[in-house]
């Protein structure tokens, strides 16, 4: 045996304290309890550690001070005990304060902090749910799916496809864990400590809640239900006394697995469970259909039957359809399926001339039973509806025919008469474009639902009575939502949703009808419009200069136009800039002239009236601006507009008012198209002007062929033309006064003809294998992969922006993969083109973008899927603000051979 040994000699001085435990020597109190979780009813128990003696203040807090207590430490300790209450469910945080008392010690703390939350949980809130039904089921059929839970308990019962939820990984709802989980410390804490003595440990403050934050007409206006999802909701039950509900549901056509998921509750207890339910017949067909067609289009469908059981099985497969579909002369047929196995037939169908919604039916005859297999299919048309407008005045003792005739498929054809007393019914086709208009940027949503704020009533009279979501009430609300939802970090909207640059004049437009909207009664979160007023503010500090072209080659150096905007707008908000307004009043040489109507209002709406003679142009002319397509979208009409509107605003008797509606009035008739700016602007402007005028008292009666279809003694009179196409229709007027009428037909014409020019816009389409051969006789293979590629540019060298690049798909391809880069094969594209923003559909793809001289290429990539000859649309390229500015071009059709 051995050994070492060393010794070690060292000296110090200090003192101690006995303790049996860890003492934080950081300043911080350091909260301990015996368990991590309590029962209601059960003790509580707390200790204190300390880094100094002291006197300390206990606190029960969550989002008030619920009780409060002192104790003093010893031995750098205490402890307390307290009742798990049932006010301290789900958590309450105890915090402790520990103050040093004024003794000789070197320590240079003098305040310490400590908190813990400790959950609290009361099993009655927490209730018992079960669920019973079969585990395996047979599509077609009804199933009873059983849940016990607390008597008297109310229930909601949902039963889902499973691959439906896993599309954005859905949880089952668990109502306990939401309505009891942690709640964050809402308390703040304040001491003077700091302000007497200096302290070197930072204090910290009380925690966060924010949690919360992590937790048209361009698409096809043919609707199917093409793919029937399994989902059922049985709405709220209750439970009987033995805590028993039921819930029936009829399985669909359908193979998979379904969710089934229960909820309950009873006053403050909450609970939740799921189980599973497998869904598979014996046989299973699957249809390899086209997911649209267009007239005329004709398919190869392959139609693939499996065999789920152990045994061969005979079958009698068959195909019928219905609507504006043709099977041509396709046969039963009869196969043999192995056990296990899967066999495919083949058939040929076709689309009518017309458009509507279609339905092929598979027929499976097989161990004495059929077996059937439904899928609805839309038969579009393969270029864009047209429209037809007209509108009038009609005087008391006059009749006035109504032209509605048209060429358009009698199945597409549809219409609308809207009659009223307001003159404004006279820009129905300017209210109808923007409550329909289908983009969603900042100033388009505002647009859309500025003139619904107003002028409910029309709105809902011109709305067509299948356009379920035209509630003017619910878009604005909806819209509110929408604009909330945009905005950024400093305070400003994003000019796309989801977008990451700003919109200087879309955040003021949007603003303003927030203030409106929250005046008419709306809803409108303040913080919202609080922090626009801080981003208008902080705007207006750069004193922005914009090159204004107006007349015929005029040009000068102009203010921008935001900033009278934002200085109107932020006094309506009852936040007046007088400081900036002096400014500009001072140098009315750097304003537009709509920019001092803007101005001379900030002032009035402000309280100085006085000053408004001083700004406000004793006549609107002399600078004509000319129109252009981003930044604030000025025009002459929309200058001339808002001008208007905001005289009205502070004086709609001012001699200037009948003079500039006149030519607003002129001006909107005669031009053959307005954006949405003028259109939105021109019609608040108009709307206040009718709302003044309208003192008609006559009786208005519509006929067709000589037959009375609608009449009105006032009230607006809103008539659903499409059971009258074809006929006369007249109107006639009664009394004294003057009734307006406006009535709008759109369909599609037989031969799905357009015109094909390119005006301002050339926009071409071309097909490229992945390997970066072009394919110009558009035909393809069947699993083929294929680069589609869109150009565009502007004629003569202009500048076009906001500008919406479109391609409708033909039946038979089917978008594969919108990025590119992450395929294979395809490194030969080096010259890809951003858009500005992207909207892919199943049988279209629009890109809003900008155009100018230099061309612009697009791509996409699509699948041949289904073999048979289609027809192939136009790539359209439309100026959002401009209809003159347009390019169709490269309609025919396609073919798709089978592999």
């Amino acid at each position: 045996n051995s050994y070492v040994s060393e010794t070690i000699y060292a000296w110090a001085w200090g003192d101690t304290e006995y303790s049996s435990f860890e003492v934080n020597n950081e300043g911080n109190v350091t909260i301990k309890t015996d368990k991590e979780q309590y029962n209601t009813g059960e003790d509580i128990k707390l200790l204190f550690t300390t880094p100094f003696e002291g006197r300390m203040l206990i606190t029960l807090e969550r989002d008030k001070v619920i009780k409060h207590l002192f104790l003093s430490t010893e031995n750098k300790s205490a402890s307390y005990t307290l009742k798990a209450e049932e006010m301290l469910v789900p958590n309450v945080y105890v915090t402790a304060t520990l103050f040093r008392p004024m003794d000789d010690s070197q320590m240079p703390l003098t305040v310490a902090h400590g908190f813990r939350s400790v959950k609290v949980e009361n099993k009655e809130s927490k209730l018992a749910v079960s669920i019973t039904s079969t585990e395996k089921s047979r599509s077609k059929t009804k199933q009873t799916i059983k849940v016990k839970t607390a008597p008297n308990a109310f229930v909601t019962i949902a039963a889902v496809d499973e691959g439906i939820l896993q599309v954005k990984n859905f949880k089952t709802p668990d109502a306990y864990n939401y309505f009891y989980q942690k709640v964050a410390l809402s308390t703040k804490s304040y001491d003077v400590y700091p302000y007497l003595m200096p302290e070197i440990k930072t204090r910290m403050s009380s925690t966060g809640g924010d949690g919360a934050d992590e937790s048209a007409m361009r698409a096809n206006p043919l609707f199917v239900n093409r793919i029937k999802n399994v989902s059922f909701w049985s709405g709220i039950k209750q439970a009987d006394a033995n805590g028993n509900v039921s819930y029936d549901i009829d399985i669909p056509q359908f193979s998979g697995d379904i969710r089934v998921m229960a909820l309950a509750y009873k006053q403050k207890g909450f609970g939740s469970a799921e189980e599973h339910m497998k869904v598979a017949d014996p046989v299973v067909i699957s249809t390899a259909l086209p997911r649209f067609f267009s007239p005329s289009d004709e398919a190869v469908v392959g139609v693939t039957i499996s065999n789920t059981t152990d045994k061969e099985m005979s079958a009698n497969v068959d195909i019928n359809v219905t609507g504006p579909l043709s099977k041509g002369n396709s046969a039963p047929q009869t196969i043999k399926i192995p056990a296990n196995k899967e066999q495919r037939v083949v058939y040929n169908m076709s689309a009518n001339s017309a458009i509507g919604a279609g339905k092929v039916t598979i027929s499976v005859k097989a161990i004495n039973e059929t077996f059937t297999n439904e899928t609805e299919i839309a038969v579009r048309p393969p270029a864009g509806l047209q429209k037809q407008f007209t509108s009038g005045q009609v005087k008391a003792g006059n009749d006035q025919p109504v032209d509605i005739s048209n060429k358009f498929i009698a199945a597409s054809a549809r219409g609308k008469l809207v009659v009223s007393k307001s003159p404004l019914t006279a820009f129905t086709k300017d209210i109808t474009d923007l409550v329909r208009y289908p983009y969603g940027c900042v100033e388009q949503t505002t647009s859309t639902v500025f003139p619904q704020l107003y002028y409910y009533d029309l709105v809902k009279s011109i709305s067509k009575t299948e356009d379920g979501d035209m509630n003017p009430g619910y878009n604005v609300r909806q819209a509110i939502l929408k604009l909330q939802s945009m905005q950024m970090s400093n305070g400003a909207l994003t000019y796309w949703p989801g977008g990451g640059y700003e919109s200087w004049w879309g955040t003021i437009y949007a603003c303003h009808f927030l203030l409106e909207a929250k005046k008419a009664g709306y809803p409108v979160n303040n913080r919202t419009i609080e922090r626009i007023q801080d981003y208008l503010v902080q705007m207006l500090k750069a004193k922005k200069t914009i090159v204004l072209y107006y007349n015929l080659n005029d040009k000068k150096e102009v203010a921008a136009k935001e900033v009278a905007y934002s200085l109107f707008v932020l006094a309506l908000a009852g936040n007046p800039q007088h400081s900036t307004m002096n400014f500009y009043k001072a140098h009315p040489e750097i304003l537009s002239i709509d920019s001092k109507y803007l101005l001379a209002a900030a002032y009035a709406i402000s309280g100085q009236k006085q000053k408004v003679a001083e700004i406000l142009p004793r006549e609107f002319a002399g600078e004509e601006s000319k129109s252009t397509f981003s930044g604030s979208f000025y025009s002459y009409i929309r200058d001339l507009a808002i001008s208007l509107y905001a005289l009205q605003e502070i004086d709609p008797d001012h001699p200037q008012v009948a003079v500039l509606s006149r030519l607003l009035s002129e001006k909107m008739r005669i031009s053959q198209y307005m954006n949405t700016q003028e259109k939105a602007f021109g019609i608040l402007a108009m709307g206040k002007i009718a709302q003044r005028a309208n003192k008609t008292k006559a009786t208005a009666t519509v006929t067709a062929n000589g037959k009375n279809i609608g009449s009105t003694n006032g009230d607006n009179l809103s008539i659903d033309l499409k059971p009258y196409m074809g006929q006369s229709i007249k109107m006639k007027v009664n009394g004294t006064g003057s009734y307006y009428f406006f009535a709008e037909t759109s369909g599609i014409t037989a031969d799905g003809s357009f015109k094909e020019e390119d005006s301002y816009l050339r926009a071409r389409r071309y097909f490229y294998t992945r390997s970066g051969k072009q394919i110009t006789d558009n035909t393809f293979r069947q699993n083929d992969l294929i680069v589609v590629q869109l150009t565009l540019e502007a004629q003569y060298n202009t500048n076009i922006e906001n500008v919406v690049l479109t391609d409708i798909l033909p039946a038979g391809l089917e978008i594969e993969n919108t990025r590119l880069n992450s395929m294979p094969d395809i490194d030969w594209i080096k010259n890809k083109s951003e858009a500005d923003y992207e909207d892919f559909r199943d049988d279209r793809v629009n890109l809003f973008t900008s155009a100018d001289g230099n061309k612009k290429f697009f791509y996409y990539m699509v699948r041949a899927v289904s073999p048979g000859t289609f027809k192939l649309g136009p790539v359209q390229a439309d100026a959002m603000y401009n209809g003159a500015f347009h390019s169709y071009n490269g309609a025919g059709e396609i073919k798709v051979l089978q592999k």
